[in-house]
């Protein structure tokens, strides 16, 4: 399997973007919730084990977090696009199931 990370640094005004470009193994069933009065309507949370062995959160929220939920089921083969937030667990923008 192939991980792809990649840190993009943008010096105008100051901004810095992180993206992470994961392929990984579903670990365990997904767990979605509701999410009343806050900005986001649905969450779902999960865990990724890459090649390496490493095992990683991951957090979806509102139609991601739909599709995550409909879509994906452990042991499932997945590509992900998102960001790595300041607990360690990646914030899905995008995912691909593979197998």
């Amino acid at each position: 399997m192939l991980v792809v990370y990649v840190n993009i640094c943008i010096l105008r005004k100051m901004d810095i973007m992180n993206i992470c470009i994961l392929l990984g193994t579903i670990i365990e069933e997904i767990e979605f919730k509701f999410a009343f009065g806050g900005r986001h309507n649905s969450i779902t949370r999960f865990k990724l084990k890459l090649e390496n062995g490493t095992i990683l959160k991951a957090k979806a929220y509102d139609k991601i977090a739909d599709t995550c939920y409909r879509k994906l089921e452990k042991d499932n083969v997945v590509i992900m696009q998102g960001k790595l937030n300041g607990k360690l667990e990646i914030l899905v923008n995008d995912i691909f199931v593979i197998k």
